[in-house]
C-alpha cells in the first residue's frame, strides 16, 4: 500500500474496513481510498478518517437500478 495511488477496501467486516483504512492512510496520507461498507452509519466516520469514497451495497444497487431506469443503454454496457 505504501506507494498506491488508489487504494479499494472491500470486506464483509466494517470494522476491519475501517482498520485498513486507517492502517492505508497512515502509510500514504496522499493515497484515494474507496471502501465499501455494510453499515450506512459508518459513513461519516469513514469519511473523518480520510476515506475518499464510502458506498455501500445497496447504495451502488440503487444507482444502477436508476442507471437503468433513465439511461438504459449505459445500465446495459
Amino acid at each position: 500500500m505504501k506507494n498506491a495511488k488508489t487504494i479499494v477496501i472491500a470486506t464483509d467486516d466494517d470494522t476491519e474496513s475501517l482498520i485498513i483504512s486507517l492502517t492505508g492512510k497512515d502509510m500514504d496520507p496522499e493515497a484515494r481510498m474507496i471502501v465499501s461498507i455494510n453499515n450506512d452509519e459508518l459513513k461519516n466516520t469513514l469519511y473523518s478518517a480520510g476515506v475518499t469514497y464510502v458506498s455501500s451495497p445497496s447504495e451502488m444497487a440503487s444507482r444502477m437500478v436508476a442507471s437503468a431506469a433513465f439511461e438504459p443503454e449505459v445500465a446495459r454496457s
